[in-house]
């Protein structure tokens, strides 16, 4: 089975190098798509993404004008069309060994209670606040797309798919380091990002820059009213992003 990993981003040289080393020697390839400008706010110089991402093995730099990131992951699954499945792995998401062994040995395996092999998801986010040592609790509602046979599905959304079915990998979880970022990459991000318009009003002055534990509803958008709790990061996953 040949199996690749897609990552779309924009200036994320801070995360870019984990997020390959996490994949490095599980997929045949890793194609890393940066989009020109962002899809909102100011247009930064390019950082070391390009030179970060060159500098491994089995790896792919591309970086065009894409119209948003639906047409970014479609044009990724287009031009891996002949892998069994791509991966979808962005900038800020991370997996323990455990969990990619799990998410690879599920892959194209068939039972009698699923209606297709084309889709995968992940059914739990581990949202990490500010540091590794504390998680959004709950987590996350939203379940992303992790796998797609690139013959069979299309994105029709940034994260949404064409097909219902999407095949839950139980077990597993999606370490996420969006709020790990620094005050200035973070405001950056939240300004940039496809779906900015969502971000709550004055979130970083009133809830990032003051945050306690204490603190009920931090997160900057959505309808989830999560804390940040105390609740570390597997110490693999820490060894991989500390440095972010």
């Amino acid at each position: 089975m040949r199996v690749a990993v897609l990552t779309i981003c924009y200036n994320e040289e801070e995360t870019i190098g984990q997020v390959i080393k996490n994949w490095e020697g599980l997929a045949h390839k890793h194609l890393v798509l940066h989009t020109d400008k962002p899809w909102n706010g100011i247009d930064l110089p390019p950082d070391r993404s390009e030179e970060i991402v060159r500098s491994f093995k089995n790896t792919e730099f591309l970086r065009l004008p894409w119209k948003s990131e639906m047409d970014q992951r479609n044009w990724g699954l287009a031009y891996l069309y002949d892998y069994d499945y791509v991966l979808i792995v962005d900038a800020d998401e991370f997996y323990t060994q455990k969990d990619q062994d799990t998410i690879l040995s599920r892959l194209g395996v068939k039972n009698d209670f699923e209606d297709n092999q084309w889709c995968y998801r992940i059914p739990l986010i581990e949202t990490y606040f500010k540091s590794l040592d504390y998680r959004l609790d709950p987590p996350d509602g939203h379940q992303p797309v992790v796998a797609v046979d690139p013959k069979k599905v299309v994105f029709t959304d940034s994260r949404l798919v064409s097909t219902p079915y999407q095949i839950p990998i139980e077990g597993t979880a999606m370490h996420h380091a969006t709020y790990l970022r620094n005050e200035k990459r973070l405001r950056s991000k939240l300004t940039q990002f496809e779906h900015c318009d969502q971000v709550r009003k004055n979130w970083m002055e009133e809830i990032y820059k003051k945050w306690t534990p204490e603190m009920e509803n931090v997160r900057s958008y959505g309808s989830e009213q999560s804390k940040a709790i105390y609740n570390p990061a597997p110490q693999e996953i820490k060894d991989l992003i500390a440095n972010v």
